[in-house]
């Protein structure tokens, strides 16, 4: 731990009254524990990254290539939600940039397993009798089911889940043609290439395939990554965020890139750092007005969460705080 550091601290101790021992001992605590010095000490880690740097205008051009790689599974995954978008396309406005109401990309990653063939189920004929053949004990009788039809949808009559109500209300009010897009994929994975069942080869395929295909963990990575070939530190949200922030979100102290559910790689870019937030809004940090009783603990909290450092380690967990306290 720095001079500085120690320094701080024990200033800030030391104005507390004798009289409130246990105010020190916490102010200490709490002090030690906020300190860079000490949460780098206690990870043990060295951090050594470096990434290319990606051009706006290449991921703008390759967007709009993408069709060339319709033979990627995750390419027509993306293209079957382009398929829908553009069905709804003449409801919009023809700029989202003249818009004054907030517009966002709103993404909903359930960590668990789906059972996708329950979720969307085809309601008559023979795609429901091949459905009631496949799931003898799990088949859910089709007068439960909630009628759906998909905007731009020709084909056999589907329903939905009965428990997915609020999925349907949001199709029934037709939002999805007027303030946003919303569609259903299930049933999918991520592949390097398309595969058959001789091509697996019983679990030695003779085309490439995402490592470790068979882990639900790793496959939930590629999910986020967007890059099914490889490993990456960066996710496909955050790399946009990268690309797109400086022309959409332009001297903002705050990111494009927001979460429910804590940090994930999805969000996460080389310049793009994810904000996470509660149900009831961000988190405030109490203590910087009032440390246990102590004016002084509060300013020396602020001091440690927020100062520049050196080191490369404490100086990323300032900025981290200097940004949590600007927010």
């Amino acid at each position: 731990m720095s001079a500085s550091t120690r320094q701080t601290m024990l200033s800030a101790v030391q104005a507390m009254p004798a009289a409130n021992p246990q105010g020190r001992v916490h102010t200490a605590i709490a002090l030690v524990l906020r300190s860079p010095d000490f949460i780098v000490q206690k990870q043990g880690a060295t951090m050594a990254r470096s990434q290319p740097a990606n051009s706006r205008r290449r991921f703008l051009q390759r967007a709009a290539r993408l069709s060339a790689a319709a033979g990627s599974p995750l390419a027509l995954n993306l293209l079957a939600i382009g398929a829908a978008c553009a069905q709804s396309a003449s409801a919009r406005s023809a700029s989202a940039q003249s818009a004054t109401d907030h517009q966002a990309l709103v993404c909903i990653y359930l960590s668990g397993g789906n059972n996708q063939s329950n979720t969307v189920v085809p309601t008559s004929g023979a795609g429901y009798a091949s459905y009631l053949q496949a799931r003898p004990s799990l088949a859910l009788p089709a007068a439960q089911l909630l009628g759906w039809s998909p905007l731009g949808y020709s084909g056999q009559p589907l329903g939905l889940h009965p428990a997915m109500g609020g999925l349907k209300a949001l199709f029934d009010r037709q939002r999805l043609a007027v303030l946003a897009v919303l569609a259903v994929l299930a049933n999918v994975g991520s592949l390097a290439v398309p595969i058959t069942q001789a091509q697996w080869n019983n679990g030695s395929p003779t085309v490439a395939v995402p490592a470790q295909l068979t882990s639900h963990s790793d496959q939930q990575g590629a999910w986020q990554t967007g890059l099914p070939d490889r490993p990456s530190e960066t996710g496909w949200l955050g790399r946009i965020g990268d690309l797109l922030a400086s022309a959409y979100n332009p001297g903002s102290g705050v990111t494009v890139a927001m979460s429910m559910a804590g940090n994930n790689i999805m969000q996460a870019g080389d310049s793009t750092i994810q904000y996470p937030l509660t149900t009831p809004g961000a988190v405030k940090v109490q203590a910087l007005g009032d440390l246990f009783g102590s004016a002084a603990g509060a300013v020396a909290l602020r001091r440690l969460m927020t100062d520049t450092r050196t080191g490369l380690l404490e100086g990323a967990i300032t900025a981290v705080g200097a940004r949590a306290v600007s927010a």
